[in-house]
């Protein structure tokens, strides 16, 4: 029996299920011998609870990076928060009832008015609230949260929803991967199995109960997938599968040093894309081209707070320095559709709303913080800028304005940052002669030029049908605006999934395209590739895509070559 969720993380395992269901806590009614006992209680409990918070703060930072620690100081605060613990005190004073059932009475109380608003934030506070006070209750009544048990054996995890607060219990290493009905790719839960390489299926159509089996399971993180009571011969087929890919993996690390080139000498400049302090650890100058994509905005997931110029100008510097000089594309944030920190207001149709650049004009004062940071972080290294959902050319005049106004204030010369734009919406690629005209480079990012050109939502499910990376007229318009910006001496850069889908990839290097911005967990792979095939191949069927009716064919054309060269292995 198969059952299919979403991939948030790729991998493959195979091991016993673990259900883990908070289990309510059940609060009954007691009389209280003395209110300075209870109160002493509540405020030991408090204590408790705070102190356990910054030692999860302490022990994320330094395992997962500084940014996904920051959820537990929002933790902290809210452990600690004046209001709620003198509300919690006054009604054990006044009412005389126990502390867990005043501490809970409260904390329903804001949890419900949070949840009354439409606004992402103030909901998400309430899963904050809850989290926290599920600890604090659990002090109280002295309970071991059962989320904290230590394994002795290897399983797979499966919960409703795992929280922010249970990355201590999931880097253990009997964890072997995890299974949740919640939550999609840009959960909290989702990022952590990315950052701690664990391989997890998110928006499980099933419930726990269905996933309550005796014998092993497969979870196959690649094809988002589990696999219930597999035949002993379907377990050996994954088994091998396993260390097939761990082989490979291993394999790869061969080509860290090594230039990606294509068998007849065609030399690809292969960039990063980073987004968080895990990204940026992970660099290895050596082995990249450069940063070919610095998502700013996914510094702000996870945070409290909004990230001022001195912080801004920390986490540039050392990406810069990092490179050692090699070119780093630093786009501003494009905050909106679903990359949406707490200071962003989520609108009902958000892939159309004030997301990107217009978010950033809307805002001007943010704007200009971010421009300052990156022109004062440039001492340092080889920085480009690039800006998000432009989509007229009136908008970018406005975008340079404010940027050579920013140039000028610092004393600084606008000529020494190469300035771009993102093309991810039609009206640009139409457009594109003359933003040629105004940029020093491009680069496209593919999933957004894919959603805007068949007026799709990507986060939908629904519609994955839509999203159509091999269809003829989208590898026209790519193949059009390259060569525009050939003609004016610009260079493109590709920048969405199709860099990092390894068929799509090889159809737009034969299309003419040198650039690639990818992702880390690819980036190995993709040189190991390029070392089997010959440009002058990939030349002959792009050719013969461009001209082909429709995606089906350019799908067999592609997948032939890659079959009849063994490329995939």
């Amino acid at each position: 029996m198969e059952i299919s969720g979403i991939s948030i993380s790729e991998g493959v395992v195979i091991e016993k299920v673990l259900i883990l269901s908070r289990k309510k806590i059940k609060l009954e009614k007691r009389k209280i011998q003395s209110i300075k006992e209870e109160v002493n209680k509540f405020e030991l409990a408090v204590k408790k609870t705070v102190q356990e918070l910054k030692e999860y703060k302490k022990y994320t930072e330094k395992n997962l990076g500084k940014n996904q620690a920051q959820i537990f100081e929002a933790h902290i605060e809210i452990a600690k928060d004046l209001q709620i613990l003198n509300e919690v005190k006054t009604l054990i004073k006044t009412k005389k009832v126990s502390a867990e059932l005043a501490y809970e009475s409260i904390c329903k109380k804001y949890v419900k008015l949070l949840m009354s608003s439409k606004e992402s934030f103030f909901q998400d506070r309430a899963n904050d609230i809850n989290d926290v006070s599920f600890r604090l209750l659990s002090n109280l009544l002295g309970e071991k949260n059962p989320i904290e048990i230590k394994l002795n054996k290897n399983v797979i995890v499966a919960s409703e929803e795992l929280l922010p607060s249970d990355i201590v219990f999931l880097n253990q290493p009997k964890v072997k991967g995890f299974i949740t009905i919640k939550g999609g790719r840009n959960s909290h839960v989702a990022i952590m199995a990315r950052s701690l390489s664990i391989p997890a299926i998110s928006g499980v159509d099933c419930y726990l109960e269905d996933l309550d089996r005796e014998n092993k399971v497969i979870l196959d993180g690649f094809e988002g997938k589990i696999i219930l009571d597999p035949s002993k011969n379907l377990i050996k087929q994954y088994e091998y599968k396993i260390e097939t890919n761990k082989k490979k993996k291993k394999d790869l690390e061969k080509y860290i040093n090594i230039e990606p080139k294509t068998i007849d000498g065609r030399r690809i400049s292969l960039n990063m894309n980073i987004g968080n302090s895990l990204d940026i650890k992970k660099i290895n100058p050596n082995s990249t081209d450069g940063i070919g994509l610095f998502r700013t905005e996914m510094l702000h997931f996870d945070k409290n707070e909004e990230l001022d110029e001195k912080k801004q100008i920390e986490i540039y510097s050392n990406v810069l320095k990092k490179m050692r000089n090699k070119r780093v594309v630093i786009r501003t944030f494009d905050f909106g559709s679903d990359k949406n920190p707490f200071f962003v207001k989520k609108e009902e149709n958000p892939s159309l709303g004030l997301r990107g650049i217009r978010f950033s004009l809307k805002n001007i004062d943010n704007f200009k913080m971010q421009l300052r940071a990156l022109i004062k972080s440039n001492v340092y290294g080889n920085l480009s800028i690039l800006f998000p959902m432009i989509t007229t050319l009136e908008e970018f005049h406005e975008v340079k304005k404010i940027f050579y106004d920013v140039c000028k204030k610092l004393n600084y010369s606008e000529k020494k940052i190469k300035i771009g734009v993102m093309v991810e919406v039609p009206s640009v690629a139409l457009n594109i002669k003359k933003f040629l005209k105004e940029v020093d480079f491009i680069s496209i990012g593919t999933n957004d030029l894919l959603q805007y050109i068949y007026a799709s939502d990507r986060l939908n499910q629904d519609l994955e049908y839509l999203y159509k990376p091999f269809d003829p007229l989208v590898l026209n318009l790519i193949n059009d605006v390259k060569n525009e910006a050939n003609n004016h001496s610009v260079e493109t850069t590709i920048c969405g999934e199709m860099a990092s889908d390894l068929k799509s990839l090889l159809l737009l290097i034969g299309l003419g395209l040198k650039s690639f911005s990818v992702n880390e967990s690819i980036y190995l792979k993709i040189k190991s590739i390029l070392r089997l095939v010959k440009y002058e191949d990939l030349k002959i069927i792009a050719k013969n895509a461009l001209k082909s009716e429709n995606e089906e064919n350019v799908k067999i054309m592609i997948e032939g070559y890659i079959k009849e060269n063994k490329i995939l292995g």
